[in-house]
């Protein structure tokens, strides 16, 4: 028999470790976060679904009739306005085209672009909430008014016959809707969808960029 200073010494117990407190707490929040997020991830689905199935395909015919430089000191490329006369008599502004012009112009200036020559045939291919050839021509001043607001997208352009591929590209500011959806499900799911609980002032924040989202200058931006 050995001598007991020689025995081996059981191994030290451990007690179970017991998470901590803040893991349950922060697993109760995600569950009842997740009907929120439920919830407005399904309202940007469908308000996403509106808005673009509420857009339709339309070719717009007719003459160019200036450029112009539109640049802001916050953007972050050139961009520039085109002007046209289309076929049936209306007055269109395309605005904030992303695009250099050919010689360095001031805000406003004429921008002179070879893509663009003034008085030739233009035809080009977009997307909108309404039919840009049917656009009022009220007054010189309101020409294009109403259809700057809807948002046009344009895919093609033509000018003499010839596709333009280079020189322009569409403005983004189409996006700026599907964004505004986007922001508010991430609020009211931040809330858990308790709209009492949002601030007046939140909320007439919210009032504002829709408007300028929808029918505002987004296009400046």
């Amino acid at each position: 028999m050995g001598s007991p200073g020689n025995h081996a010494s059981p191994p030290p117990l451990h007690p179970m470790r017991v998470p901590d407190r803040s893991v349950f707490v922060r697993l109760l929040q995600l569950f009842r976060l997740t009907p929120s997020l439920l919830f407005s991830a399904l309202l940007v689905l469908a308000g996403w679904s509106v808005l673009y199935f509420s857009r339709s395909t339309f070719t717009v015919e007719g003459t160019v009739l200036g450029v112009e430089a539109a640049s802001y000191p916050w953007h972050s490329g050139d961009r520039f306005d085109l002007r046209i006369r289309t076929n049936t008599g209306h007055w269109l502004t395309f605005k904030s085209l992303r695009g250099k012009c050919d010689e360095l112009q001031r805000h406003g200036g004429a921008c002179n672009k070879k893509e663009f020559p003034i008085g030739n045939k233009i035809r080009i291919r977009l997307s909108s909430y309404s039919e840009p050839n049917a656009c009022s021509n009220r007054s010189e001043f309101g020409k294009d008014r109403c259809f700057t607001a809807d948002r046009p997208y344009l895919t093609a352009i033509e000018v003499g016959g010839r596709s333009v591929t280079t020189g322009w590209a569409p403005s983004l500011v189409v996006l700026a809707p599907f964004g505004f959806v986007a922001a508010l499900g991430m609020l009211l799911a931040w809330k858990g969808w308790r709209v009492s609980q949002i601030r007046t002032r939140t909320i007439l924040a919210c009032i504002f960029v829709c408007i300028f989202c929808f029918f505002g200058p987004a296009a400046y931006f």
